[in-house]
């Protein structure tokens, strides 16, 4: 699974994660995420998990100032992904 990370203003690519999902059984048709969306007022937090080992795949705090943060995955490569362009 690859995560890009693109700016939200420039639609310029920041970056990018490859991430190794292990199949536990047989073929899949499609990768099973799920969402977890908490949060209330100003402040929310998004989460994005691979169901078949629960593994987060994604974390990241949303604020409507926009400075929310990304937790995980923590560092996104700039060098390896640099032949993608959007």
């Amino acid at each position: 699974m690859l995560i890009l990370k693109v700016d939200v203003d420039t639609p310029a690519f920041d970056g990018g994660v490859e991430m190794n999902l292990r199949k536990l059984n047989g073929t899949l048709n499609e990768i099973p995420i799920t969402t977890k969306f908490e949060g209330g007022g100003d402040f929310y937090s998004q989460t994005f998990t691979y169901g078949l080992m629960n593994d987060t795949v994604f974390h990241a705090s949303v604020v409507w100032m926009g400075t929310g943060k990304i937790i995980y995955p923590g560092t996104f490569a700039r060098t390896h992904f640099s032949r993608f362009s959007l």
